[in-house]
């Protein structure tokens, strides 16, 4: 549950930051860039953990993906804390 939230949360965030932040000449062309390598990614992805519950068993695979996940969320939290902070500890010149 929490990580289609966070998935949507990305998804709706990516598209709205290339609707609006990019020229309108190159907007079609790069929100098909997009979707071609999201679609991409999630068909490799999926094949590659149906290979891995193959291998190591479902209920391993979805332990290590948790895992995983977990671990890739407290890096970016810490990642986030660490940039926040410098910002607020820089002053104007």
């Amino acid at each position: 549950f929490i990580l289609g939230m966070g998935w949507e949360g990305i998804w709706v965030a990516s598209q709205s930051a290339l609707q609006l932040h990019l020229p309108p000449d190159i907007r079609g062309h790069m929100l098909g860039v997009f979707y071609a390598l999201v679609m991409l990614g999630t068909a490799a992805g999926a094949v590659l953990v149906g290979l891995l519950m193959d291998w190591i068993g479902t209920r391993n695979c979805l332990v290590a993906i948790g895992v995983l996940t977990c671990l890739y969320g407290i890096t970016s939290l810490h990642r986030l804390i660490r940039h926040g902070l410098n910002l607020a500890d820089s002053s104007p010149s």
